[in-house]
């Protein structure tokens, strides 16, 4: 209520306080909240702005990320595609936002089940990170993870434990095991959440892959 008194409704420093009152509805969980002041600091960006500017972009790609984790894909892959279209008209085909946004869609067309779609995001976003970043960054490794669990939702399971592996050796140091069933150097682990999460996925999709294996052994 000060800002608006002072400043006047339709100030950045206005949409800035709405936003970070809708960050903090989104961590508590409140997701309704949390889209209403997103939305309203959005809405003043646009006037303040304009349409085409980066910063509405990342208020689109907020949004998408609330209606994502309220399982409304459909509403997330719209606004990421909004994201998407500012991007290109305000920065280069590279820009690192862009690869945000790419694995974003991904994540959203896999949530529907639309594997393929979701591989050439994730791909896209390996375009942009992989000379940008190179193969031992954590974003990418968590990009090969994603693309590991798409193939797994396809039942292509030898796929899925491949990107896997290439992801369990960027979580870990100067891991490059002989076989699957080889102990992990835990002393060398460097991303440990990321490497939990893969190393289960693996897990599952080494248990899949046998039990397809045996089955087609059977016939």
């Amino acid at each position: 209520r000060v800002l608006v008194s002072f400043h006047g409704k339709n100030h950045r420093l206005v949409a800035a306080a709405y936003n970070n009152i809708g960050v903090v509805y989104s961590e508590i969980g409140d997701s309704k909240h949390a889209t209403e002041y997103m939305k309203k600091a959005l809405d003043i960006k646009k006037k303040v702005l304009g349409r085409q500017h980066p910063e509405i972009a990342t208020g689109y790609q907020n949004l998408g990320a609330i209606y994502f984790e309220q399982q409304q894909y459909d509403e997330a892959i719209s606004h990421y595609k909004k994201a998407e279209t500012i991007r290109l008209k305000n920065s280069a085909e590279n820009h690192p936002e862009l690869a945000n946004i790419y694995a974003n869609l991904g994540q959203a067309y896999a949530s529907k089940k639309q594997f393929q779609k979701a591989l050439d995001y994730y791909q896209k976003d390996l375009d942009i990170n992989l000379p940008r970043l190179g193969n031992k960054h954590p974003f990418v490794g968590d990009t090969y993870r994603q693309i590991g669990q798409t193939y797994a939702g396809l039942n292509d399971y030898e796929q899925a434990l491949s990107f896997y592996q290439k992801a369990l050796e960027i979580f870990i140091r100067d891991y490059h095991p002989e076989n699957d069933f080889q102990p992990l150097p835990l002393n060398r682990i460097i991303y440990p959440a990321m490497l939990l999460k893969t190393v289960e996925l693996k897990a599952e999709g080494l248990k899949q892959y046998t039990k397809e294996t045996d089955d087609t052994e059977l016939l």
